[in-house]
């Protein structure tokens, strides 16, 4: 049985949360349509891995801004590319690192 505190982590983990409600939800999900609010991290996650389960799902993301990602943006600063925003994002998140890994993405901190 894991211990307390490896499970208040885990129950407190957004990522390992979404995932864990999605998985409820795979089933029901399956050849409907669904609406995802947000195209930041998380909804395009949930997107996502929404439609690794459950293929047939018809998957509408709606976003209120101009631009997707959420706080994950990158902005022109006297000529130089700086990215800004979701400071809250560790390398340390296994679900994150998974993504870089899967979708083939870099960093400059990675050379």
């Amino acid at each position: 049985m894991p211990s307390h505190s490896s499970m208040c982590k885990l129950k407190h983990n957004p990522w390992v949360l979404c995932y864990i409600a999605l998985s409820l939800l795979f089933p029901l999900c399956e050849g409907k349509r669904v609406a995802v609010i947000g195209s930041g991290v998380g909804g395009t996650s949930a997107a996502y891995f929404l439609k690794q389960k459950a293929p047939d799902t018809d998957i509408h993301i709606f976003e209120r801004n101009e631009r997707i990602g959420g706080r994950t943006y990158t902005i022109n600063f006297r000529g130089v590319e700086v990215d800004v925003g979701a400071e809250s994002i560790s390398s340390d998140n296994p679900y994150l690192s998974s993504f870089v890994s899967k979708f083939n993405l870099t960093s400059d901190l990675d050379s």
